[in-house]
């Protein structure tokens, strides 16, 4: 009878133990989000495309400011030791605010700049789904810049235009092309190993959309 009521008492224990376990890890957690929301506050949000975000800290902060600077006034304290306890609190909070609004503009030009990325980048895509483009396989691509010293051809590659092709100097009093090279976009390739390497890991099914040929394009 005694060892079953303290088997009882045992269970209940490991059952509040467990119950105890999972709301300091619930705590840690939130403790954790907590900090996590605060840190980014003082961190530039690079891939913001809303004025809403830091347009709201900064009017945070303006309030904050003021608040903290008048505290003693707004909240009718007279006592020394709970002046100096809200000292202890509002000007961190203060400093705080006004980085806050530093970063916030900074971020306010972030998405100036993302904006106008993401309109060029639909601009773009509009633009290349007007232009005419003739799809070339890889074999007739490396033929091309294996029979020419020099050739500068324009692709389409994700929605983007990318130039590949071959590049040489030149001789001026004899002529000969010499020092050979391939490239991919601003990547140089000294042989055409390694070339047709990264045509193949960078085409889909073998088939490039080619705009333009030395500069002239497909009517």
């Amino acid at each position: 009878m005694a060892i079953n009521y303290v088997h009882h008492i045992l269970i209940h224990l490991c059952n509040l133990f467990a119950f105890g376990v999972k709301i300091m890890k619930k705590l840690f957690s939130t403790i954790g989000k907590v900090f996590l929301f605060i840190e980014s506050l003082f961190e530039p949000q690079l891939n913001l495309k809303s004025y809403k975000y830091p347009i709201i800290k900064i009017i945070v902060s303006v309030i904050i400011i003021p608040v903290a600077i008048l505290r003693n006034q707004i909240f009718g304290v007279t006592d020394k030791t709970v002046s100096t306890v809200l000292s202890f609190i509002f000007i961190p909070l203060c400093l705080g605010a006004i980085f806050c609004i530093g970063i916030s503009g900074s971020e306010l030009i972030i998405v100036s700049d993302n904006l106008e990325l993401e309109k060029k980048e639909l601009e773009k895509k509009k633009y290349s789904k007007k232009l005419k483009h003739k799809p070339y396989s890889i074999d007739k691509i490396i033929f091309m810049v294996t029979q020419n010293d020099i050739i500068d051809i324009e692709i389409m590659l994700e929605n983007k235009f990318v130039k590949i092709g071959a590049s040489s100097d030149c001789e001026r009093r004899t002529g000969v092309f010499f020092n050979k090279a391939y490239y991919i976009g601003n990547t140089e390739y000294k042989n055409i190993e390694d070339f047709c390497a990264e045509l193949e890991h960078t085409s889909k099914d073998g088939i490039f959309s080619v705009v333009s040929i030395d500069g002239v394009r497909f009517k």
